[in-house]
């Protein structure tokens, strides 16, 4: 019967285009009960959430892997659905092939990165430089199509990194012997993959 109901929940979000927050619902759900951790109950919501979702996205024909890709992030299925559509839509552009290889390459050695600052005076070489600059450019274009929902816009905006990430790695080891120059090469990479996730998560995506 629960299962049914949280069927029924995101299926009305999805239906009527309502855009809310299942953490936020949770969190105030949890302020009631102060014995509960919030955190831990906002996982477990996520958790079975997300196996309706899934379930519910298969119907509108979208792809397994698709499904997979956006469903890391739930906190509003509506959006969710939006992402799933642009990626789907996405997928059959010109280039789409070699904007999520480009993607996933950074995406790989991304994991290995810690949350640092960018520091554009450890750049050593001209490709660092050209593709921290794209990022910048196309971070604020990016996060503009998201804002305005408009998630396949954000994608082919994101496209324009690939030849700047494959010239990156073309030109440079990430995992140089100086640690700082590494690990500002690794914070790089890890923006441009926190990015790209606000939308999917490619490596999910089966090409």
């Amino acid at each position: 019967a629960l299962r049914r109901q949280a069927l029924g929940f995101v299926s009305i979000l999805t239906d009527a285009k309502l855009h809310i927050s299942l953490n936020a619902l949770v969190k105030q759900a949890m302020d009631l009960y102060r014995k509960i951790e919030a955190k831990k109950m906002q996982q477990d919501v996520a958790d079975f959430m997300r196996l309706r979702l899934k379930n519910l996205f298969a119907e509108k024909n979208l792809r397994y892997d698709i499904v997979d890709s956006v469903l890391l992030n739930i906190d509003d299925p509506y959006a969710a659905l939006l992402r799933g559509e642009a990626v789907t839509a996405f997928l059959g552009e010109n280039g789409a092939k070699e904007a999520i290889e480009a993607w996933k390459r950074a995406a790989n050695l991304a994991k290995n990165a810690e949350n640092g600052k960018i520091d554009e005076k450890l750049f050593k070489d001209k490709s660092e430089a050209e593709l921290f600059n794209a990022y910048t450019k196309i971070k604020a274009e990016t996060e503009k199509a998201i804002a305005e929902e408009d998630y396949k816009a954000a994608l082919i905006a994101l496209a324009n990194l690939t030849a700047p990430i494959n010239g990156f790695f073309d030109s440079v080891m990430v995992m140089d012997k100086d640690e700082a120059v590494k690990n500002n090469r690794l914070a790089l990479l890890k923006s441009i993959d926190d990015l790209v996730n606000n939308i999917a998560a490619f490596d999910k995506i089966v090409m």
